[in-house]
């Protein structure tokens, strides 16, 4: 299965900004509602707190580490780097590749599975993000990419998945009662942590079941946000260091001087010496089909339903001596070609060879 790009701040700010921040009539109406959720009142001050601490904030950089835990296909990917994020819409991460070897996970939150797991590195690139488009620049292969913010699945699998800039700014307290059931698990003069778990994971466009929200009780900026997914089996970790808030008589290109290392600007790089690489869209309504042969047939069904597929299971042949039984031998449509998304995929299984009657 390729290994997926994941553009967790610059565009899960743009998709989510408008439902966590709606306009002023909004929020209004919001407020006017008649029949809000009662919460315990600590955790209605810490929701005060959070959303007057941070909401004013305009922008903020930083430095990150991601890690993404596959419990169905036992892969841990890790990232780092610097991140930029300002209202509404612009947004820069560097990521860094480190050098990983394969190594063992321990269990970081629920529903994750202490086994080894293949470690691997997310690869080095910048991901640009100025109003409806996002720039990917290559350096060391002087290519980059432009993706317009778009509905469209595109053919190199990037994934737009939940990220924590939402939480970065706070939520206006009334819409964040009606959005997430919220528990406070501690609050204490060195951490407050948080679980969110969605009313509605429907309406809100989220298919995460749990998130985990450690705050800084000064600042209330997150120093981590975990995010838990049971039906793909998998866990996103974030945790941020040495996040700086710029105040707004700062301009911007002076306030990043040095912090991403360029010689010109954050934002609108030189990139005469690039190779523009052209993105493949797929057809409205497809998806790529992932790999899953070699895979048992309980995960495979679990990774083509991460892609929107369905699976149907037909009897391969038997298994070889010293062989594993119950695995895809083979898939059609066949890994990496395009599909309507609830396409059904067959897949063949290698049987159990029957034992010789005495």
């Amino acid at each position: 299965m390729n290994n997926k790009l994941f553009l967790f701040l610059g565009i899960i700010a743009i998709v989510c900004f408008g439902l966590l921040f709606p306009p002023t009539s909004q929020c209004n109406a919001q407020k006017r509602a008649p029949a809000l959720p009662k919460i315990h009142p600590d955790l209605e001050q810490i929701l005060l707190n959070w959303q007057n601490k941070t909401v004013p904030i305009k922008a903020f950089r930083g430095f990150y580490s991601r890690s993404l835990i596959d419990n169905v296909l036992r892969i841990e990917k890790i990232s780092e780097g610097k991140f930029y994020y300002e209202k509404p819409n612009i947004t820069r991460i560097d990521t860094n590749g480190p050098i990983i070897a394969n190594g063992v996970v321990n269990q970081i939150g629920p529903g994750t599975i202490e086994k080894p797991f293949k470690v691997i590195g997310s690869g080095r690139a910048k991901w640009i993000s100025v109003g409806r488009k996002v720039t990917k620049i290559d350096d060391k292969e002087r290519t980059f990419e432009k993706f317009p913010i778009d509905p469209r699945p595109i053919a190199n699998d990037i994934n737009m998945m939940e990220g924590p800039v939402p939480f970065f700014f706070g939520m206006p307290v009334a819409g964040a009662k009606n959005l997430f059931d919220f528990k406070l698990i501690e609050n204490s003069s060195n951490q407050i942590i948080l679980f969110l778990t969605p009313l509605d994971r429907i309406a809100l466009d989220s298919n995460f079941y749990l998130a985990k929200v450690v705050l800084n009780p000064k600042t209330y900026l997150p120093e981590g946000v975990q995010f838990h997914f049971p039906r793909r089996r998998q866990d996103v970790l974030y945790t941020f260091n040495n996040v700086k808030v710029r105040k707004a008589d700062v301009e911007r290109d002076r306030w990043l001087k040095g912090f991403f290392g360029d010689n010109d600007s954050a934002f609108y790089p030189d990139l005469t010496k690039h190779r523009q690489v052209e993105v493949e869209f797929l057809p409205i309504g497809a998806n790529v089909v992932p790999s899953v042969t070699g895979l048992t047939a309980h995960n495979a069904i679990i990774v083509l339903r991460r892609s929107g597929f369905k699976a149907q299971l037909f009897a391969g042949r038997y298994a070889n001596d010293g062989e594993s039984p119950h695995k895809v031998l083979r898939q059609e449509p066949m890994a990496l070609t395009s599909a309507k998304e609830g396409t059904t995929v067959k897949l063949f299984i290698i049987s159990r060879r029957k034992s010789a009657s005495k």
